[in-house]
């Protein structure tokens, strides 16, 4: 019997079709020669550390690390009944055909199950891009041997251990030596993610704005008449290139008036623009961000959709922005099927011309799959959804554009000399629309030149400054990320690394995460409450900045995490084997448990309470109010009355406050006055702070023998222990 075994039931039903099997039966379609059999997801999942050892339930110090020396998996509760399914129909079959996704996870979730069947026989691979019959038919055409692929289920091996050693690990490792209330949970892609947006935040909110100084002048020519910006020399500029002393500017400006000075250089050329490149699911991501402040994990749903259910869009989950030079033969067919559904765009449609190859089809460029585009079957437009269908327009004129010329326009540029000092401008003035009568809001960026017509002039020609103006602007911090922007960091995170070394080792395609995990990162992030959306902007809480302050650099470095990413590249590609990796995780982790271990940080009492983190379980807290430190004013020195700890001036909505510099295990705050603490009025905290006397009996702890000191409760005096929280040993007060 040959067994198909799909990714999910609607891909089943799908390829049964095409393949011409009937036959309905409870998880599956077939007959007794050939059965199309699905997944639901992973319906394998790892063991946790308490399936390992029950010893291990118990979060503690001491019992880490935590490597198991041979992993196991548990079927999902949720999933037996399918799983009891797949399984009889593995046992009955002689040869395999993984219909699943065609990239790391896809491989991984069918062979996982292969495995745990201990299947022996014969499997063979079929490779889908698309959902349509005609595109299903195709990969039925070109089948490829089982073992051509198999390199990706041990690259996908590699991350679920990997990324399992960290999480149970470093999550229980920060969290009880930190004694937190709710688990500071850490992950290989997650913990340097949450770091660029609090990285971003801090870079805004440290911000100082410096003024600096814009001199334009206008001149007037035989011609007419323009307006040109000063170029500041590089002597006294910024790095920017830009003016900070106003005296400069006002000096260059004073000497130019009314004077006259001569064109020194005049140009103009015709630029050409190409095509934006075709989608990949990360600049999909982008684009319906910015566009229409779609989130990551929306957007892969919407082409997910589009994929599956319609069957409009080729497979959403890849990083390619290029198609095969054999699919420039099907351009006609996918043109004829978006016209056909949408007789709208037959205009567009018949303007573009296949004529020329497009550098869009580029076989040595496809990845494990081409870029995203519309199929070529006829689809039923009415039956998307508005979302649905803004995303299928936005993957329709993308294709088309590449049909369609190079956006032409032309550059002048003139640059005056007058009083040894150089005026410049620069204007455009399109010429052919091409690509953009398709797709004009996808300009590459918004250019203040566009559209700026300049007189025509002669070298040498004077130029007489009828007008100048000084302009006094401000620096301005960066923008906060969003989910596309965050995207785009994790996809290109070179950018962020200063180390000239590892900027060469991290190639363009190198980055944290993969087009199919980014959005559940973003999500996970968020639904943690690490961060928060505000509008269309991301936000680090108090929680994921505090949880950034407390990690190593290597835990927390994007370079890192894209560093490991290469390497699961390289077992992709079998120059690296999952064992050497897996190995290096390992020796990464031991490093850091016992660098903690050996320099405590908090107590090393276990917290009970914790229970080992399943997806999407992480308990939720209240947030606390945003925080910023204000360095403390040197010449005072002041105890937290109720752990003795210093206190520090902090900056929180209200204004200045003072507050014990041990939060959050101490949440003590008083007010400020003229720089120094107060204590807060009609405040209902202060009755529980600790008030000191002077006493003369010493009394003693009887628990821990530390010195007991005197307390007020809203039930009166007591005596407590100076220990406390450690200790909680509590006197009535007798007197």
């Amino acid at each position: 019997m040959d067994l198909y075994l799909c990714e999910k039931p609607s891909q089943g039903r799908d390829l049964a079709k095409a393949l011409g099997i009937r036959g309905n039966q409870p998880g599956y379609i077939g007959n007794q020669q050939t059965v199309v059999t699905w997944c639901i997801g992973h319906l394998l999942e790892l063991y946790t550390p308490d399936d390992y050892n029950s010893q291990w339930k118990k979060w503690t110090l001491e019992q880490l690390p935590i490597f198991p020396t041979q992993w196991k998996y548990n079927i999902k509760a949720n999933t037996r009944k399918q799983f009891t399914v797949v399984k009889k129909l593995i046992n009955k079959a002689q040869c395999v055909y993984i219909s699943s996704d065609g990239d790391r996870e896809g491989e991984t979730l069918a062979r996982e199950i292969l495995d745990k069947c201990h299947y022996k026989g014969e499997t063979k691979r079929l490779w889908l891009t698309a959902l349509d019959n005609r595109s299903i038919k195709k990969a039925l055409s070109q089948i490829k041997p089982g073992q051509q692929t198999e390199s990706l289920y041990w690259s996908g091996l590699g991350r679920m251990r990997a990324d399992w050693l960290m999480g149970m690990n470093l999550t229980r490792l920060f969290s009880v030596s930190h004694q937190c209330k709710r688990p500071l949970t850490v992950g290989r892609v997650q913990t340097p993610t949450l770091k660029l947006v609090v990285d971003r935040d801090l870079e805004i909110e440290n911000f100082v704005a410096q003024n600096y100084f814009d001199l334009f002048a206008e001149f007037k020519v035989e011609n007419g008449c323009f307006k040109a910006k000063w170029q500041v020399p590089k002597s006294i500029a910024d790095d920017k290139g830009r003016c900070l002393k106003k005296t400069e500017a006002e000096t260059v400006r004073i000497a130019i008036e009314n004077k006259t000075g001569h064109i020194c250089q005049c140009k103009t050329q015709r630029k050409k623009q190409k095509p934006p490149w075709l989608y990949s699911l990360s600049t999909l991501q982008q684009y319906a961000s910015r566009r229409y402040g779609f989130s990551a994990d929306k957007t892969l749903k919407l082409a997910q959709s589009l994929y599956e259910k319609h069957k409009a869009i080729s497979y959403p989950r890849t990083d390619c922005n290029y198609l095969p030079i054999e699919q420039f033969s099907e351009v006609s067919s996918v043109f004829n099927a978006i016209t056909q559904s949408d007789p709208s765009i037959q205009q567009i449609v018949a303007q573009a011309s296949t004529a020329k190859r497009p550098s869009c089809f580029n076989t040595s460029k496809v990845t494990a799959h081409h870029a995203i585009i519309p199929t070529a079957s006829q689809v039923n437009i009415n039956q998307f959804n508005a979302d649905e269908f803004k995303l299928y327009q936005e993957v329709r004129r993308r294709y088309i554009a590449q049909f369609y010329p190079d956006y032409e326009y032309d550059e002048s540029i003139i640059e005056v000399d007058i009083e040894k000092h150089l005026f410049k401008v620069t204007g455009r003035i399109p010429r052919i629309q091409g690509w953009k009568a398709v797709a004009n809001e996808e300009s590459r960026k918004n250019n203040k030149a566009e559209n700026i017509l300049l007189p025509p002039v002669k070298l040498n020609e004077p130029a007489h400054v009828i007008k100048s103006d000084l302009v006094s602007l401000q620096t301005k911090p960066p923008e906060r990320l969003t989910e596309g922007t965050l995207i785009a960091a994790m996809k290109s995170i070179a950018k962020y690394v200063t180390s000239a070394e590892l900027k060469k080792i991290l190639k363009e395609n190198a980055g944290i995460g993969t087009e199919s995990t980014r959005a559940a990162i973003i999500k996970n992030l968020l639904d943690r409450e690490f961060i928060k959306k505000e509008n269309k902007y991301l936000i680090s809480t108090e929680t994921g900045r505090y949880l950034i302050s407390i990690l190593p650099e290597s835990i927390k470095n994007p370079a890192t995490t894209a560093l490991w990413e290469q390497k699961l590249d390289e077992i992709e590609k079998r120059t690296y084997s999952l064992e050497q990796f897996i190995e290096e995780q390992q020796r990464f982790i031991e490093s850091i448990i016992n660098d903690i271990k050996n320099n405590p940080i908090q107590s090393k009492a276990p917290v009970a309470s914790f229970k080992t983190p399943r997806p999407n379980k992480i308990a939720k807290r209240k947030i606390p109010t945003k925080i910023k430190e204000v360095p403390p004013q040197p010449k005072d020195s002041h105890d937290c009355p109720k752990c003795q700890q210093k206190l520090v001036q902090r900056k929180g909505k209200n204004g200045v406050f003072w507050g014990c510099s041990n939060y959050p295990k101490c949440r003590f705050t008083m007010d400020n006055k003229i720089n120094n603490p107060v204590i807060k009025k009609h405040s209902k905290k202060l009755k529980t702070a600790t008030v000191k006397t002077n006493i003369d009996d010493n009394q003693i702890c009887p628990k821990c023998n530390k010195k007991m000191v005197k307390r007020k409760s809203k039930y009166g005096e007591f005596w407590g222990c100076s220990g406390f929280p450690e200790c909680k040993t509590i006197v009535k007060n007798k007197v």
